[in-house]
C-alpha cells in the first residue's frame, strides 16, 4: 500500500472517529437537558398534567425506558438514513 493511500485512509480513520463522537455528544447533550421528554411530548401544560400512566406510556412508545446504548444506537441509525425525529414544540418531522 502506498504511504499517499496510508494518509487518505488515516484521515477517513479519523474524520469516522470524530464523527461518532460528535453525535455522541450531541445524544447525551439532549439526554442531559433539563425536563422530561414524555411530558414535552404529551405538550402539556400545568393546568392539564398528564397522569404518571400516559407519561410511561409515552416514555415506552419513544424509547426513553431502554438503556442508554440501545437509545443511541436507535438514534444514530435514525440519523444516518436523514431522520432526524419529531419536533415536540410544533409535531412536525426534524429535516
Amino acid at each position: 500500500m502506498s504511504s499517499i493511500t496510508k494518509v487518505i485512509l488515516n484521515h477517513v480513520l479519523r474524520g469516522l472517529l470524530i464523527l461518532i463522537g460528535v453525535t455522541m455528544l450531541s445524544f447525551l447533550l439532549g439526554q442531559l437537558a433539563p425536563g422530561d421528554a414524555a411530558y414535552a411530548a404529551l405538550g402539556s401544560d400545568a393546568a392539564d398534567a398528564p397522569t404518571e400512566e400516559e407519561l410511561e406510556a409515552v416514555r415506552e412508545e419513544l424509547g426513553l425506558n431502554d438503556p442508554l446504548h440501545q437509545q443511541y444506537t436507535k438514534w444514530f441509525k435514525s440519523v444516518l438514513k436523514g431522520n432526524f425525529g419529531t419536533s415536540f414544540m410544533t409535531s412536525r418531522s426534524i429535516k
